[in-house]
């Protein structure tokens, strides 16, 4: 698709998220790139599951698609977005180029929180694709991350207050802010 005009006549016939199959997967790549790993063997994803009942789907990727084609998720890095249908979730993912440094990967973050509204509790993971060609998986050794500090998505945050746990070998987790 080389016009957003292009993509909307397929995405309006585009299957929502519970209508697809159980172990169906959506890509959605930049032209030219190709959804592997050995694709991007410098980056990784961050993906968001939800339980399939969950009322925020189908806004949330819808969201996120709209984020990734209109360029909404700021960042030359994101090769293309992932919808997987599976039997007792949906899992959401963000593929990055390059995920090399944490500013890479944690530059996504905010815009995560904003596209997908996560909230108090919800968990993202973070895998590097290096890690997924070696272990054959995406998911095996994936770094799991819990979002602190955001009781209503849409309220206005203080600046300099976004909070995110990150895990830590010694304690479990702890918190911190940029």
């Amino acid at each position: 698709m080389d016009s957003v005009e292009k993509f909307h006549q397929y995405y309006s016939y585009m299957k929502k998220p519970n209508e697809l199959q159980v172990h169906a997967t959506l890509y959605v790549f930049k032209y030219g790139q190709r959804p592997m790993w050995e694709s991007f063997p410098q980056g990784g994803c961050w993906s968001f599951r939800m339980k399939r009942d969950d009322s925020r789907l189908s806004e949330a990727w819808e969201h996120l698609l709209m984020s990734c084609v209109g360029e909404g998720l700021g960042s030359s890095n994101v090769a293309g977005v992932v919808l997987g249908s599976r039997a007792k979730e949906f899992v959401l993912s963000v593929w990055l180029s390059s995920g090399q440094t944490s500013e890479l990967r944690f530059a996504m973050i905010e815009k995560l929180r904003e596209v997908l509204h996560l909230q108090d509790g919800d968990y993202l993971q973070y895998k590097d694709f290096h890690s997924a060609i070696q272990d054959d998986s995406g998911r095996v050794n994936a770094v799991t991350y819990r979002v602190r500090g955001v009781s209503n998505p849409k309220a206005a945050q203080p600046k300099n207050s976004k909070k995110y746990i990150l895990p830590d070998p010694v304690a479990g987790s702890f918190t911190f802010n940029f």
